[in-house]
C-alpha cells in the first residue's frame, strides 16, 4: 500500500457510535461504486486507534479510519463516490498522504469476525426448517440465550431488508510482509492483503 487518506471523527455529544454507523456505510457504498469485476475493491481500510483486550473481552475502534491503496487513482475515485455531506460537521478528512517509508511498525489486516450467535440469523434458518412455529418466539428464545462476539464492531442498517446487523472487526498482526493482490472487500477488509502500521 503505498498512499492513504485519513479520517477522523469529532462529536460533542460523544455519541460515535452513530456517525461510525452512517460513515461506514457511506465507505461501502463509495467502494461497492467504485469495485472491480470480480467484486473486490482497490482500496482497504485501517482503524489506528483499534484495540481489543482478549482476556477482558472489551475493546473500541476508535474515532480514526485510514483508507489505503497502491495508487491515488482508486482512492480518488473512491474519494469521489463518498457522499459524507450529511457527516461534514463531525469528521475532518486529511490530504491524500503517500505511506512514509520511515516509522512502519509492521503490517495488520482487519477481517470481518461473524458472529456465530447472531439471534436474527438462527431464528431464520429455524423458522424456514420449522414454519408453523412463530418467528417471532423463536426470535425471543435466540436472543435470551445467545452469547454475542465482544470484538469492537460498527453496526449497520441493511438497505435491502431494513434490518440490523453487526460488523465486528478482527485484527491479524502479520510478521512479515507478503505483498498480497491489493484487494480488499466492499467493506474494506482485508482478503489477503496487509496494510502498514504506523
Amino acid at each position: 500500500m503505498k498512499y492513504y487518506i485519513e479520517i477522523a471523527i469529532f462529536d460533542e455529544s460523544k455519541d460515535i457510535t452513530s456517525i461510525w454507523s452512517k460513515l461506514y456505510m457511506q465507505l461501502h457504498l463509495a467502494l461497492v461504486a467504485t469495485k472491480n469485476s470480480d467484486n473486490t475493491s482497490n482500496v482497504g481500510f485501517y482503524f489506528p486507534e483499534y484495540h481489543y483486550n482478549h482476556i477482558h473481552g472489551i475493546g473500541c475502534i476508535g474515532s480514526r479510519i485510514r483508507l489505503f491503496s497502491r495508487n491515488k487513482q482508486d482512492l480518488m475515485k473512491t474519494m469521489a463516490a463518498l457522499d459524507i455531506s450529511q457527516l461534514n460537521k463531525n469528521l475532518h478528512l486529511h490530504n491524500l498522504t503517500e505511506v512514509p517509508h520511515e516509522g512502519i511498525l509492521g503490517y495488520a489486516m482487519f477481517v470481518r469476525q461473524q458472529d456465530k450467535a447472531n439471534p436474527e440469523r438462527l431464528a431464520r434458518r429455524y423458522h424456514k426448517r420449522h414454519s408453523n412455529l412463530k418467528y417471532e418466539n423463536i426470535l425471543n428464545i435466540y436472543k435470551n440465550s445467545a452469547k454475542n462476539s465482544t470484538l469492537p464492531h460498527i453496526t449497520m442498517n441493511s438497505l435491502t431488508n431494513k434490518s440490523t446487523f453487526s460488523i465486528f472487526l478482527k485484527k491479524k498482526n502479520v510478521d512479515a510482509f507478503p505483498l498480497g493482490n491489493g484487494k480488499f472487500t466492499t467493506y474494506g477488509l482485508a482478503i489477503e492483503t496487509p496494510i502498514p502500521e504506523f
